[in-house]
């Protein structure tokens, strides 16, 4: 996931990329580009993987919100037997 620190004008922006393993890029990675993906306003599915043996995970819970880590989540869900969890609620994308 990333948050934006930085606007810019120009269309180029600084951000902050959170991963749940530190820095994923390496410590050689000086610097990362990040395409914007246009979205629609719709449920949000995810799979939760073991990361080791790649089976799904079943019964983790997943905390969904759009403003951040620093605000109570708009949803906790558990994953199901194939370890997909979706949200009842559509979620709102960003425009292109």
């Amino acid at each position: 996931m990333q948050v934006v620190t930085e606007p810019n004008a120009q269309g180029a922006c600084r951000c902050k990329l959170f991963h749940r393993y530190g820095n994923p890029l390496g410590k050689a990675a000086l610097a990362y580009r990040c395409v914007k993906l246009g979205t629609t306003k719709a449920p949000l599915q995810v799979r939760v993987e073991d990361a080791v043996t790649m089976k799904p995970r079943p019964g983790v819970q997943v905390w969904v919100s759009q403003e951040g880590f620093a605000v109570d989540p708009k949803e906790r869900i558990n994953t199901g037997s194939n370890g997909f969890a979706k949200t009842r609620d559509p979620i709102r994308g960003s425009p292109m």
